[in-house]
């Protein structure tokens, strides 16, 4: 017999005033999910673990989507389904969760990216957007996914001390070590994209100087002065595109996929046999149907709704970094094979700001380090719209993938803090609405790169971030 869900207690939360505004003290009610495991910790390496596997392929293969597979703009408009499906899916995240469970969940996410790198062996219209499809689906109850999980980890952290830490406390512990492993994917999978692509026989460089020779008009301001044929001016016709970007030997994109793959069946292995299950609830079809209608109730939320250019300006600034600065920028000035070096600095330079910020935020509070990433992203945008890139100017290209990891470190840690203190009572609601917005902006941003030349979307993600300032300030000032 199916057993009735009791009524969940309210949640008492304490939000501290002054330097440490983003911490919050909450007494958390009787779990849905259960963990009965007493190795909190081990379970959260676990997690870690299989992230970092899966991640090293994905987050690298994304970053090559737009150079690799250029004709017809097959590489953006994959990663717009992707993000896209994951969006439509993402209304119905929190019931489709209860009604598989949470490792299920996972084990399925993992499938979808295992079918995606797949796809990337014979990338066709007719294999990699249903690929795309179909990962952005399975995909999307994921990370809601993880939030449950930890939070039922934190718990039997919380109950084991006995009364001797908080929930936030155990919570932000766990995290760390999860992102601690799981941050390290940037770094590792654009390494071994790079060195693998190192083994095509062509110099993108020498190729890069003579195209742009030929491409320019004889006699003509631009030929004079040697413009770039990339950056914002990475907007020419589609065989124009083909020429700057010279694809590698087809043998070592092979290569680099079975690699890619074998990182992504790794990681489904390390959580289907040592990723234990949360013991849940059996639910009625009203109780599903209850926190679906909870869930899009949620998200008439006004507190939520200053939050959505916010979102919407992070997840739109990653887009344009994996993305456009990767092909027009990279790819085209110095070759495919560098972007995973260049792109690894940033996974670097991530990983080691992540926890340094946030310890600085004990003293600074969020608001001083959310509103410097802000400013940090426009001024990275106005130099892209105006910075020439050549070949010779390697220094640039790492550091301004340093600052962007600088920046992306800063998100990592306070995104997550922020949706936690603003909806303290509504968490699983509400990071299921934050993925429903950052999967909108995402599929939205790689859409527009089939339609819209680089300096267009720069200025749209300038704009953004205006937005995202003010709604940002008006919940700080007004709502926390």
């Amino acid at each position: 017999m199916l057993r009735e869900r009791s009524p969940t207690p309210s949640v008492r939360v304490k939000l501290d005033r002054g330097p440490e505004a983003d911490h919050v003290t909450v007494v958390a009610p009787p779990a849905d999910y259960r963990y009965t495991s007493k190795r909190p910790f081990k379970e959260a390496a676990v997690l870690g673990l299989s992230w970092f596997f899966v991640y090293t392929s994905f987050q690298a293969i994304q970053n090559l989507q737009s150079s690799l597979h250029q004709h017809g703009g097959l590489g953006v408009a994959s990663l717009a389904c992707v993000y896209g499906s994951n969006f439509i899916c993402s209304f119905f995240t929190p019931a489709i969760i209860y009604n598989t469970g949470v490792k299920k969940a996972i084990c399925a996410a993992w499938l979808g990216h295992c079918l995606f790198v797949a796809c990337n062996f014979y990338p066709h219209w007719a294999t990699l957007i249903p690929g795309a499809i179909i990962m952005g689906f399975l995909n999307c109850p994921l990370w809601t996914s993880l939030e449950i999980y930890m939070t039922a980890l934190a718990r039997v952290h919380m109950a084991d001390k006995k009364g001797q830490t908080t929930f936030h406390a155990s919570f932000s512990r766990l995290n760390g070590v999860f992102f601690c492993i799981f941050m390290g994917s940037q770094l590792s999978g654009n390494l071994i994209s790079s060195t693998i692509l190192f083994q095509s026989d062509y110099d993108q460089a020498g190729e890069v100087l003579q195209v742009q020779a030929d491409l320019l008009e004889p006699g003509g301001e631009a030929a004079e002065v040697g413009a770039s044929q990339c950056g914002i001016n990475f907007c020419s016709s589609a065989g124009q595109r083909k020429k700057l970007i010279v694809p590698p030997d087809q043998h070592v994109v092979y290569a680099l996929m079975a690699v890619f793959l074998a990182c992504e069946v790794i990681g489904l292995m390390v959580t289907a046999v040592w990723l234990p299950d949360l013991e849940q609830p059996r639910w009625r079809g009203r109780d599903v149907w209850r926190k679906l209608t909870s869930h899009l109730e949620s998200l008439t939320n006004p507190k939520l709704w200053l939050l959505v250019p916010f979102l919407m300006s992070r997840m739109m600034n990653l887009a344009l970094e994996v993305g456009t600065f990767t092909e027009a920028y990279i790819s085209c000035t110095l070759g495919i094979r560098m972007v995973g070096f260049i792109m690894a600095t940033w996974g670097l330079a991530t990983v080691i700001s992540a926890p340094c910020l946030g310890w600085l935020a004990r003293y600074t509070g969020r608001q001083v380090l959310c509103v410097s990433a802000l400013a940090f992203d426009a001024i990275i945008f106005l130099v892209l719209t105006l910075w020439e890139p050549r070949v010779d100017e390697l220094n640039t290209f790492f550091g301004l993938a340093i600052l962007m990891g600088l920046v992306e470190g800063i998100w990592v840690v306070q995104v997550n803090a922020m949706i936690a203190s603003t909806f303290p009572t509504t968490t699983d609601s509400a990071f299921a609405a934050k993925g429903m917005w950052s999967s909108l902006s995402m599929a939205a941003t790689f859409l527009m790169a089939t339609f819209f030349c680089p300096l267009t979307r720069i200025y749209v993600a300038i704009g953004l971030i205006v937005l995202a300032m003010m709604g940002y300030l008006a919940l700080e000032i007004f709502h926390i």
